[in-house]
């Protein structure tokens, strides 16, 4: 009789929807951002721009049908975003912005508010990506970047502790000096303890980086950070915890009712 033949083992097959490329390559795709008044669009396309890649809007992240202009929902569209780049092993993007406005202040500051949005969705999105930011905003960046330093030089020089110069007396009064010693009340000299910056305090002044322009948070009367906080130039404001932390559902246009 024949020997039975043996249960052959199957190979599972991993599938890879990316395309093939050696380690420490890097796949490049552009993402077009297009910030209107009604809704905000992010588009990822291949490097030729004619193959679609991944594309949502903020209006498909609310749950009403209509559109959404709000950096909440481009947020939401930008993580559908990231991770759907992730899946297709798409590891670094070009991301230029585009707005709309009859005048330079509506179109900049719609510009602002989506682009700056969806790139702190792609960070906080935990994706390994490469972001380049292609605007015309270099020089204020720059100065920006230099109004920065020289907040942190002059902290740094106030908080460089000077040794006390010792007082020179005359022979004849070091008897009446010991006497009053002598006779008053002795008191230990403590150097009161050094109080350390706050982060909400280190923000406001500059000697942080915080990936919001122009962007300063305020603090109450312990260091920590206040329960409103506002974003003047995109007339934004939202409510946090102690720590910071942004609390799901509270960035309106004005004033937030924090409680």
């Amino acid at each position: 009789m024949a020997p039975r033949k043996g249960k052959e083992k199957k190979e599972e097959q991993v599938i890879s929807l990316g395309p093939q490329v050696a380690e420490g390559e890097n796949v490049f795709g552009v993402c077009h951002i297009f910030a209107s008044f009604n809704d905000t669009f992010v588009h990822v396309t291949d490097l030729s721009g004619k193959e679609t890649i991944c594309r949502v809007t903020g209006g498909m992240k609310v749950k009403a049908d209509r559109d959404e202009s709000s950096p909440y929902a481009a947020m939401l569209a930008a993580q559908d975003v990231a991770q759907r780049c992730k899946e297709l092993g798409i590891t670094a993007l070009h991301i230029k912005l585009r707005a709309t406005g009859g005048n330079s202040g509506s179109n900049k500051q719609a510009l602002k508010v989506a682009g700056l949005t969806v790139l702190a969705a792609v960070l906080i999105a935990g994706q390994a990506f490469t972001a380049y930011m292609m605007y015309s905003q270099k020089d204020r960046l720059n100065s920006l970047e230099s109004h920065s330093a020289r907040l942190e030089e002059l902290g740094r020089r106030a908080t460089v502790v000077r040794s006390p110069m010792k007082m020179a007396l005359p022979m004849n009064s070091l008897p009446l000096f010991l006497d009053e010693s002598t006779t008053g009340d002795k008191k230990a000299s403590t150097p009161a303890p050094k109080k350390e910056l706050s982060r909400c305090l280190q923000e406001a002044a500059g000697l942080v980086e915080i990936q919001l322009p122009d962007f300063r948070p305020r603090c109450d009367e312990n260091g920590d950070y206040a329960a409103q906080q506002c974003w003047d130039l995109a007339k934004k404001c939202w409510c946090v915890d102690k720590s910071g932390a942004i609390l799901q559902d509270t960035m309106v246009d004005g004033p937030a009712q924090c409680g």
